[in-house]
């Protein structure tokens, strides 16, 4: 899923979950604000040059894959980033418990 755009965008399961619905690998480009509504998986690479939000009470969980945090990137929210078997690079903003 690549995410563009200056409009605010909103991602939301009825499903989530490794087995169910999931994302392959995800791309928040520069200028787009992504919020997850629900919890979700990706069971690829996330790339972040945007602003991502992980609002309370979610969960975003990347399964066996890295996550980037670009220079530009914002990832915010009382959330939780759940990293299963990939690492986390920071180039950009971490902000847990914002927005």
């Amino acid at each position: 899923m690549k995410c563009e755009g200056a409009a605010p965008q909103t991602v939301r399961f009825v499903n989530p979950g490794a087995s169910l619905s999931r994302f392959a690998d995800v791309v928040v480009a520069p200028g787009a604000v992504v919020t997850f509504q629900t919890s979700a998986v990706a069971a690829g690479m996330l790339t972040n040059a945007g602003l991502l939000a992980v609002p309370g009470g979610q969960t975003l969980t990347v399964s066996g894959a890295s996550v980037a945090n670009v220079s530009g990137g914002i990832l915010l929210g009382a959330g939780t980033l759940a990293l299963a078997g990939g690492t986390l690079s920071n180039a950009g903003i971490i902000a847990p418990g914002a927005g």
